[in-house]
């Protein structure tokens, strides 16, 4: 039988000061990079592959105000870690070395096409870029990004697909991305995307084979 060992001690009761959307990140060394918020900033910590603390929390987002929240992230080929999450419905990214400390300081990906984003996935891509996809605040449509391993944009926030009359289904992180009756279109007029548009894997991620795929 595992045990289970609390991570934090405190007692919190209220929407504001709880943890929500826990993610991990596999480390090189049998170590877990676990992510989360409290409804106000990201936070994070690392474990060994026994559940020991190697790294007491820390605070990701603690000079940035504003809400912080949502947290997903992808281990780069160099040993750094990307990290994306919303704040304040806008997407927010950084950039952790290999030690965990901030190597990219925290930054704002502005999406013209929204105001309103949310439930955020982070995903790596060939040569170590990253590919960011997520939703707008009213559930009905999907955006895509593509940086590169040290922060860049390479390709802006972008319209990927809208949902035909029925709203999109996401959890935190962005995973689970459809509409129940299955059918997207592509958003009217289509934006022009640049060379470096990750179709590929958004065609892989929604099942979208009539895409043109751009490499």
């Amino acid at each position: 039988m595992l045990d289970v060992s609390p991570l934090i001690t405190d007692s919190v009761g209220s929407r504001v000061s709880g943890y929500y959307s826990p993610r991990l990140l596999a480390l090189p060394g049998a170590q877990v990079l676990a992510f989360w918020h409290d409804g106000a900033d990201i936070q994070y910590t690392v474990l060994n592959s026994s559940g020991d603390i190697l790294r007491q929390p820390a605070n990701l987002t603690s000079d940035w105000g504003d809400h912080n929240r949502d947290p997903d992230a992808v281990l780069l080929p160099n040993g750094n870690v990307f990290v994306a999450w919303i704040r304040d419905r806008t997407i927010a990214y950084a950039i952790l070395n290999a030690n965990l400390d901030t190597l990219r300081p925290a930054g704002l990906l502005d999406n013209p096409w929204s105001q309103t984003n949310d439930a955020v996935s982070v995903a790596l891509g060939a040569g170590g870029q990253v590919a960011l996809t997520w939703q707008d605040g009213t559930s009905s449509r999907l955006y895509y990004a593509l940086l590169a391993s040290d922060g860049q944009v390479l390709t802006p926030p972008m319209p990927f697909r809208d949902a035909r009359d029925e709203w999109i289904t996401a959890n935190a992180q962005g995973y689970g991305l459809a509409v129940p009756n299955g059918s997207y279109v592509p958003p009217a007029p289509t934006p022009t995307v640049g060379d470096l548009a990750p179709r590929t894997v958004l065609a892989e991620l929604f099942s979208s084979a009539t895409e043109p795929l751009v490499t």
